[in-house]
């Protein structure tokens, strides 16, 4: 008992970020701009959940990236679309949600 190991692998640490990042606390639009991408995909292909959020409303009216604005992103600032964020964007299982 001095000694314990701990082990854990790939799912278990994705579960445990489930609990923590999608707690409503998380999804204040004001913490938005402060949530950096993952550190593990190279800087030049990482998407923070802002980025992934004006691209997808972006679409979704056809605008500019530029042109989107609070409000869209804050209707935008959904627990689905940081699930969909996290599954495409950090954990490489992008259309996940949509196949569940």
């Amino acid at each position: 008992p001095e000694r314990v190991t701990l082990i854990l692998g790939n799912r278990d640490l994705n579960k445990m970020r489930l609990t923590s990042e999608l707690d409503n606390s998380q999804l204040a639009l004001s913490r938005l701009a402060k949530m950096p991408g993952p550190y593990w995909v190279p800087e030049n292909k990482r998407v923070t959940p802002l980025m992934y959020l004006r691209k997808i409303v972006a679409a979704q009216h056809n605008i500019a990236e530029s042109s989107v604005s609070e409000s869209q992103l804050a209707a935008a600032n959904t627990l689905a679309n940081r699930i969909r964020w996290m599954l495409k964007e950090t954990m490489g299982a992008e259309g996940e949600f949509e196949r569940r």
